[in-house]
């Protein structure tokens, strides 16, 4: 199964760079920032895709319920603080 997942990871890569018009060696990496920060490795694999979105997703989550939702009470609240901007990959 791990053989098939890692195929497929590097499947979608390749097509991810012919859709930019550029080959696998102009395109390194994919960096996508989470939680904990960029990752950096030699080489990908499929559960670090996995890896890498459940974090994202974790990280939209803690936006949402934080972020976000503090905003919104200090708003109804009435507190002159000025809004806080983030980063929102959820369309990504």
């Amino acid at each position: 199964a791990k053989w098939a997942y890692e195929r497929v990871f590097h499947w979608v890569v390749n097509k991810v760079a012919d859709s930019l018009d550029q080959g696998p060696a102009s395109l390194p990496f994919i960096g996508v920032l989470d939680i904990f920060g960029f990752e950096v490795f030699e080489v990908n694999s499929f559960e670090q895709l996995l890896i890498n979105f459940a974090n994202e997703k974790l990280q939209l989550t803690f936006n949402n319920a934080v972020l976000a939702a503090e905003q919104k009470l200090y708003k109804e609240e009435g507190l002159l603080v000025g809004e806080v901007h983030y980063a929102n990959n959820e369309k990504c």
